[in-house]
């Protein structure tokens, strides 16, 4: 018998770019703190077993990058999968609510589309 559902949730290092006011604003100098809160959000929240799926909603385009989270799923013995949102880079940027400049949207969909991961990796791509 399945225990209580539990619920799933969404974390990202851009939450950690809100100001007092509610406003995104970000600053490259907070992006080393913001990506290390989220990481250990994170594993708390692998820790605590309270959701069925965690999604991890930053720009991770390279295999650095998203490494510590899988190695960590894994050490905690949950089930991981990484999942690759494919969208035009046009489009994209034009969704954007935070990228200004399309030129860094191209540069994270080339790094993106340059790196595979791992053979024995979990993985789905999804084409928006």
């Amino acid at each position: 018998m399945l225990g209580p559902a539990r619920a799933s949730t969404i974390i990202s290092a851009d939450t950690y770019m809100v100001d007092e006011d509610g406003g995104y604003r970000f600053s490259a100098d907070k992006l080393q703190e913001c990506h290390s809160r989220c990481l250990a959000h994170y594993i708390e929240l692998l820790q605590r077993k309270e959701h069925e799926v965690i999604y991890v909603d930053n720009t991770n385009t390279r295999l650095m990058e998203v490494a510590p989270y899988y190695r960590i799923a894994q050490a905690l013995r949950a089930e991981v999968c990484v999942i690759t949102v494919l969208c035009d880079p046009v489009t994209a940027w034009e969704r954007s609510e935070h990228v200004k400049e399309l030129a860094l949207i191209m540069d994270q969909h080339n790094r993106l589309m340059s790196e595979s991961t791992p053979p024995f990796w979990e993985r789905q791509t999804i084409v928006a």
